[in-house]
């Protein structure tokens, strides 16, 4: 039975062990910035939705919204691709409920402008 107690601990101590160094290399990857136009947005309260959708997503820091025009708005996104990509932040906004009927959703998202990296210190 001892066997089994300390093999138990011995698995655990590995898997905190593997866990955090899989914690230090997320911390020190690289930030990214990407442009993303969105069409279907009908107003203001629509921009809200997907802004709040996607800042409290684990790997987003920061979401503005830089143009808006017709039906489209541009968002600047700043994002740690290693805790998530960015096709997943377009899922977000296609997967965001629209602020008059929140069974559809409308919005289309497009990336403008190629990403920009920059390293954290």
């Amino acid at each position: 039975m001892n066997k089994y107690i300390y093999y138990s601990m011995l698995l655990a101590m590995v898997l905190i062990a593997v866990d955090n160094s899989a914690s230090a290399q997320i911390s020190h990857d690289s930030v990214n910035t990407v442009v993303i136009k969105v069409g279907g947005i009908g107003c203001d309260g629509d921009m809200t939705i997907i802004k709040k959708k996607l800042i409290n997503q684990e790997g987003i820091d920061e979401v503005t919204f830089t143009d808006k025009k017709n039906e489209a708005s541009t968002f600047s996104i700043t994002y740690h691709p290693a805790i998530i990509t960015e096709k997943k932040i377009h899922e977000l906004i296609e997967s965001a409920p629209c602020c008059d009927n929140p069974n559809e959703f409308p919005y289309k998202a497009k990336t403008v402008k190629p990403k920009q990296t920059k390293k954290l210190k």
